[in-house]
């Protein structure tokens, strides 16, 4: 890698999203929201309304990341050829 902060700095914050990747999948959390929503009397169907947008909302932002992940290392390939 030439030595240039800024692309010292970019190394970084690639390193940086990748471990915030790595850490938001390890995580549990919707294992354990999907054997909450198995208890009984768990929402009413206000909050299932509400609950099953955050979600939509959420998958939404997921592919949405993974779609200018792939667009970004395609151009990144691109650079230099």
């Amino acid at each position: 890698m030439p030595n240039h902060s800024g692309l010292a700095k970019l190394d970084k914050q690639l390193q940086a999203l990748n471990d915030d990747l790595k850490d938001l999948g390890a995580t549990d959390m919707l294992k354990q929201m999907r054997l909450q929503i198995r208890r009984p009397g768990w929402t009413t169907p206000a909050e299932l309304a509400l609950v099953t947008a955050g979600i939509a909302s959420m998958r939404s932002q997921a592919q949405g990341l993974a779609r200018q992940l792939e667009s970004l290392s395609r151009a990144s390939d691109m650079v230099g050829e």
